[in-house]
Formats: C-alpha cells, sequence, structure tokens
C-alpha cells in the first residue's frame, strides 16, 4: 500500500508555527503548564476549525491571541461560576460561595460573585465602565441570553452584543497590560 500525501494548506501552517507563542500566552494567563496546555490545545482546535474565516493579510499572531484570551476570560469566569462541591453525606451540591442550594447561589449580590473572581480579572472587570460591565456580568456570570440581558435593560440585542464586547476588549487590553507588567 501506498502512503497517502496530507497537505497542509498555509493558514493551517501559520496556526502550527504559532504554537510556541500561544504557548507563552497562555502560561503567562493561567499560570499552570497543565492549564496552560490545555488552552492552547482549545485555541488551536478553535483557530482550525474556523480557519476560512482568517482574513489574507491580517495578523494570525493577534487573531490566535484574541482566540486564546477569550477562551481563558470565559473559562476562568465559567469556572469561578460553577466552582462545586459534592456533601457526601447528602449527595446534594453545594456551592463554595456559602449557598446551600442552586437558587441561592443564583441570588449572589454582585460583590458576592465578585469575590468568587481571580483578583486580575476582578481588577479588570472593575476597570471597565458600569454601562459595559452590567450586561457582561449579566452575559458571563449569571449565563442570561443576550435576548434576557436586552429585555432586562430595556436595550436593542445588538446594543447588548456591542457592549458585551467592548467590555471584553476593555478587558483584555487591562489583562494584557498587567500580564506585561508581571512577565
Amino acid at each position: 500500500m501506498q502512503a497517502q500525501a496530507t497537505t497542509i494548506d498555509a493558514v493551517t501552517e501559520q496556526i502550527l508555527a504559532e504554537q510556541p507563542f500561544l504557548s507563552r500566552l497562555a502560561y503567562r494567563l493561567a499560570r499552570r503548564a497543565a492549564d496552560a496546555d490545555d488552552l492552547v490545545q482549545e485555541t488551536v482546535l478553535r483557530a482550525f476549525n474556523a480557519r476560512d474565516r482568517f482574513q489574507n493579510g491580517t495578523s494570525m499572531r493577534a487573531w490566535l491571541a484574541t482566540i486564546l484570551r477569550r477562551l481563558f476570560l470565559t473559562d476562568a469566569i465559567k469556572t469561578k461560576r460553577r466552582a462545586t462541591q459534592t456533601d457526601t453525606d447528602a449527595g446534594d451540591v453545594l456551592f463554595y460561595a456559602g449557598a446551600t442550594t442552586a437558587t441561592a447561589a443564583q441570588e449572589l449580590t454582585y460583590e458576592q460573585t465578585l469575590e468568587r473572581i481571580d483578583d486580575r480579572i476582578k481588577d479588570a472587570l472593575e476597570r471597565v465602565p458600569d454601562t459595559y460591565r452590567r450586561p457582561f456580568v449579566m452575559f458571563a456570570l449569571d449565563g442570561l441570553s443576550y435576548a434576557e440581558i436586552a429585555e432586562r435593560l430595556s436595550v436593542p440585542v445588538g446594543t447588548v452584543m456591542s457592549r458585551i464586547h467592548r467590555a471584553r476588549q476593555r478587558m483584555k487590553a487591562r489583562l494584557t497590560e498587567s500580564s506585561a507588567l508581571t512577565a
């Protein structure tokens, strides 16, 4: 049997060539080698699946860094929100934030929610203007859909989407700035 030759398209080659950069960036954000490796792997997978959306002439490194940072932020916030343990005697799920039921955990105040978030992320989030922060928190921490947020804030869905995007941009800039200072 003859081995089939595999060809890798130019975008895939560029993605693979940026893995050392992604590893360094992921480690600066995640601070643990295993988490950084997972983050790089997920970033490469997402980039590979979306490679047809990459625009030639733009920076591959910037595109991949954006994917990686968004994955990191989303995962960090979800991890803090979902931090649970099981009560082995009763088999019930208890939330680290001190709530004894899922309903009680959903009723946490904004300040209580912030207590569960990593300090660097909390600092970045607190520096985002309230106009952008509120929809971002409702989306990322409360798990509300764009439509639900739009209804609660009495604004169009497009406005919610742009405010969440702007919150992400400002948080990313702050986290990048703080990572550069600690590196």
